[in-house]
């Protein structure tokens, strides 16, 4: 009654879990394969195929070796039957039809054979060879170093069916096991890798949207804080770029009157003023106040360039 509740919640909790993986694979084809998706695929591929690999050695090992012990044993009765088989026709003087040795009691002597030199049964009891569930083996019958037949045994392999279907359920719940600790670890694992990278995509969305001031999220491992830092970096750059816009328009302003001045006066020049000398000082006058307020401006900019 234990082995079959612990198989039945094994059975559910992998219909469970492939039911899970087959939603994220849905809801992936959609909004596209996420890091946590990829993960557990990888890492419940190789510990499923690990577990389902051991399941199928473990088995097929049993199998192997309780077939070795059946037709170890067979090849020891066929031997011990062809010896006993050998000394009553040698004693007794009969040939191998009138043997009685398949005359015995026991589950050994239900599955039994004489078989002539060419390979022809003379008497059997019990299970021939070839049924499903048997292993057979044949010793010869040797009178005065002469092979006169054979003995045949047959045993069968009920008890490696039965060892299998024992050990059938608790590879079962090794194999849930590792499979549930496979998708812990996997979930653990992509949580450590995907939660920064959510919170640094949160942190840039809103850096977008204007919060340029927005503090970064904290950081773990090298590459989240290199990563973390770079961010910041853009972020505290995108911050002065309208201080910089600003300035830009105050300067080309503040630069628009003196040069007008400068093209007004040059060109009041060159269209005669040059010719009355008191006009003429008074319109280079004004180009040298315009020069001096652009060589100011200049400076100020230069200054300011130094202090960055």
């Amino acid at each position: 009654m234990v082995r079959l509740v612990v198989t039945a919640a094994a059975a559910v909790s992998i219909i469970l879990l492939v039911a899970l993986f087959a939603s994220r694979l849905v809801r992936a084809r959609t909004a596209g394969m996420s890091i946590r998706m990829q993960i557990f695929i990888a890492l419940g591929g190789i510990v499923g195929a690990f577990a389902f690999g051991l399941g199928l050695l473990v088995i097929d090992r049993i199998e192997a070796r309780a077939t070795l012990l059946a037709e170890g044993s067979a090849r020891d009765e066929a031997a011990a039957f062809a010896a006993v088989a050998a000394m009553e026709m040698e004693v007794r003087g009969v040939d191998l039809a009138a043997v009685r040795a398949l005359d015995g009691e026991g589950p050994t002597a239900q599955n039994i054979a004489l078989l002539d030199p060419e390979g022809r049964v003379l008497r059997a009891r019990g299970a021939s060879p070839g049924e499903p569930g048997t292993v057979f083996v044949t010793a010869p019958i040797e009178v005065r170093g002469r092979r006169v037949g054979s003995v045949q045994v047959v045993k069968p392999t009920i008890v490696v069916q039965r060892m299998v279907a024992d050990f059938a359920p608790p590879i079962l719940v090794i194999s849930t096991v590792l499979g549930a600790a496979a998708a812990l670890s996997s979930f653990l694992i992509g949580r450590a890798i995907a939660t920064p990278i959510e919170a640094l995509t949160e942190f840039a969305v809103r850096v977008s949207e204007g919060e340029v001031r927005a503090a970064p999220p904290p950081a773990q491992g090298r590459e989240v804080q290199r990563l973390t830092r770079a961010i910041d970096s853009m972020r505290r750059q995108l911050e002065g770029r309208p201080f910089v816009e600003t300035f830009a328009a105050d300067l080309s302003h503040e630069l628009k009157n003196p040069v007008a001045a400068i093209r007004a006066s040059a060109e009041v020049l060159s269209e005669g003023a040059l010719d009355d000398p008191e006009e003429a000082a008074r319109f280079v006058a004004r180009i040298r106040e315009a020069i001096t307020r652009i060589e100011a401006l200049l400076g100020e900019l230069l200054s300011l360039a130094r202090l960055e």
